[in-house]
This record gives structure tokens, sequence and C-alpha cells, in this order.
């Protein structure tokens, strides 16, 4: 009894990767399969919403401004985590949460950014029409849009890449349980439909 004990808690803080120093979720080797699964993770992750589109006029928006601290932090909180990690201290798969957590938050701040950058180069062609801003400046906001764009489709594909990759972590976790004798096959099964409904949204 003991011994079973021993290998959940060993199969439930490790994995065969480690998470690097830029805070991404490892890959597996080649063969393995790694992740933690995502309901659970995604259950945990704060509902900040995106600014309306009535929102960007002016100063940055509250909302946009509170995106950029909740980042701040959940990147401050990752690496506090992994250092605690590799202290002994915390387990590996809050390391693993936290940095996922940071992910999410640069993925909403990115789409949050591009957002009001949208609004604002749409604003200011129909200030150009009407006289208000001059072509060069229209210009330049349509610059602006079309970069946070571009780090927004990143932040996406970014977003989607790590829960792809802890959904691998944890359909891993639970085929070693599996094979102890301590998980059941429905969790391996269910575990498998996360990781390939995952799958399927980045096709």
């Amino acid at each position: 009894m003991r011994a079973r004990l021993l290998f959940l808690w060993l199969a439930a803080m490790a994995s065969p990767s480690l998470l690097s120093a830029q805070g991404d979720l490892p890959s597996m080797p080649p063969g393995e399969r790694a992740g933690n699964e995502p309901s659970l993770i995604l259950s945990d992750l704060p509902d900040i919403p995106l600014p309306p589109p009535t929102a960007a006029r002016g100063d940055p928006p509250k909302d946009l401004l509170e995106l950029e601290t909740a980042v701040r932090r959940a990147r401050e909180n990752a690496a506090s985590s992994q250092r605690l990690w590799k202290a002994g201290v915390l387990a590996k798969v809050e390391v693993e949460r936290k940095t996922l957590r940071a992910i999410y938050l640069e993925n909403e701040l990115a789409a949050a950014r591009w957002r009001v950058a949208s609004e604002k180069a749409a604003r200011a062609r129909q200030q150009m029409t009407a006289g208000g801003v001059t072509a060069a400046e229209a210009a330049r906001a349509d610059d602006e849009a079309e970069a946070a764009e571009q780090t927004a489709c990143e932040a996406s594909l970014r977003w989607q890449r790590a829960q792809v990759e802890a959904a691998a972590i944890n359909l891993w976790r639970k085929q070693q349980l599996h094979a102890a004798g301590i998980g059941s096959k429905a969790d391996v099964q269910r575990a498998e439909r996360q990781l390939a409904a995952l799958r399927r949204q980045g096709e």
C-alpha cells in the first residue's frame, strides 16, 4: 500500500521533461506523451474580460491596464514557482499550472491590444475622411493594428500549443497511474478525449 501511494505522489508531481526558463510547457521526449488535465486547469483560469468596443478612446481602457498587471504578476508567479520547484518546495504540477496561467493571460492581453489598435485605426480612417487626421497618421494607426494582429496570432498559437502539451502531460500521468494499478481506464480515456479535442481545435 505504501509503495502505491508513493508512486501516486511521484506520478502526480513529476513528468519526464522540465519547464524551460522562459515558462513554456515542455515537449515530451520521442515516443512519450505528457500534460496537465485541461478541464482542471482551464476551470482555474481567471475570468478577465476583453475591453468593450467603445473602450478604445484616449488612454488605455481600464480592463487593458488590469490585464497588463495580471500578466506581469502571472509571469512573476511562474518564475517564482520554478525556483521553488528546483528547491524542492513546490510540486512540479503547480509550476505547470502557473506557467499555463501566464500563457493564457498573455493571449488575452494580446487579443485586447489588437482590438484596441483595430478600433483606433478604424477611427483614424474616419477622421481622415473628415479632415481630422492626416493620411500619415491614419497609415501609422493601420500599421500599429497590423502589428498587434500579428502579436495576437502568435500568442493564440502559443496558448493552443500550451494546452495541447498540458493535455499530453496529463494523459501520460494517467497512463502511468493506470499501469501501476492505481488509476482507472476511464481516466485514461477521458484524458485521451481531452487531448484529441484540443488537437482538433488547432487544426
